[in-house]
């Protein structure tokens, strides 16, 4: 049985938790998600357990975040890469990316160009502190995402230093939250015909 979202094509430019959560969470629903992967894997290939021996292609969290997609290697670095990253952008409903901000448009692949000849295309840009403003350009880890959006605010005891909630929550939750915002606007460009 097709899922409420086929048909949907989804490029991903993410790594690590809170982008592949989002993406998986589309693909799950029966979009057609495409992840780029740079040369050697992602980088959640290397991390256990694994399925058995030391292998990429069993590795649990990678599989948990990306089981239901389809993977290209693009070396961004590269014209090779780059043309086919930006052919693979110029096909899609969807862009998702967690890349500090400007680093895809460095790498040749200019969404808002891409958006003037599909004027559809969403993107969903999943990043600690947004594209501009002053923490724009800096990197987090979880703690310190939930430190700064205040779960921690309600944690441990009052008499006592804060505590971080478990596992990768800030993360799980961005991801959440990005693939709902996604099909929102997606719902939006149908109706309007703008991303």
């Amino acid at each position: 049985m097709p899922g409420p979202l086929e048909g949907l094509s989804v490029v991903d430019f993410t790594s690590g938790t809170a982008g592949p959560h989002a993406t998986q969470l589309l693909a799950a629903y029966g979009a057609s998600v495409t992840k780029v992967e740079p040369p050697g894997g992602d980088r959640a290939r290397q991390e256990g357990p694994f399925a058995g021996p030391r292998d990429p292609e069993a590795s649990a969290p990678f599989l948990a975040l990306n089981g239901a997609k389809r993977s290209v290697v693009a070396d961004l670095e590269s014209p090779g890469g780059r043309s086919l990253a930006r052919s693979l952008v110029e096909r899609a409903d969807l862009v998702v990316e967690d890349l500090p901000p400007g680093e895809l448009t460095a790498h040749g692949i200019d969404v808002e160009e891409a958006r003037q000849r599909r004027p559809h295309l969403v993107v969903c840009s999943v990043t600690p502190f947004g594209q501009t403003g002053p923490y724009a350009q800096l990197r987090a880890s979880d703690m310190i995402l939930q430190a700064m959006g205040g779960a921690m605010y309600a944690t441990g005891h009052a008499e006592r230093e804060p505590l971080r909630l478990a596992g990768h929550y800030a993360e799980w939750q961005a991801g959440l939250v990005a693939a709902f915002a996604s099909m929102l606007a997606i719902y939006r460009a149908e109706r309007t015909g703008a991303g």
